[in-house]
């Protein structure tokens, strides 16, 4: 099959199921976090593979400007290690601004309690309050 045949069903396969999920999302009239919508993610990366690989596809100064991207964009999410949830790119001004465009558990599901844990341990401190603002 080539790639004019193709594309009717790359898009139905990677955008169908994007709009049927964030309409439904939005219709829902529950709105606790972004976890309503993270089904979508994986089609969102098919996405931007698919945009990828077209620029790949072209020679010159697109191909190096794509590559150049990708390298940026692997090292700014490596940087955010160990705090994946709370990746924020530069644009956006980084992790440490996540708190102006998300609030609640959008930022954090208690992924470091265990190194909490250890803290307190090393420490010997035997409990801790957690303030709600």
């Amino acid at each position: 099959m080539n790639r004019t045949r193709e594309a009717p069903m790359t898009f139905a396969f990677v955008f169908v199921p994007i709009a049927v999920w964030l309409v439904a999302a939005g219709a829902a009239g529950v709105n606790i976090g972004i976890r309503h919508v993270l089904p979508v993610y994986p089609f969102a990366v098919l996405v931007a593979g698919i945009g990828a690989a077209e620029f790949m596809r072209r020679r010159g100064v697109r191909r190096v400007l794509a590559t150049a991207a990708l390298v940026a964009i692997v090292a700014e999410v490596a940087r955010a290690e160990p705090f994946p949830l709370s990746f924020f790119n530069g644009l956006a001004g980084g992790p440490g601004n996540g708190f102006r465009y998300l609030a609640d558990s959008n930022l954090g599901w208690g992924g470091t309690l265990k190194a909490l844990q250890r803290w307190m341990a090393e420490r010997h401190v035997p409990t801790v309050g957690f303030k709600v603002a």
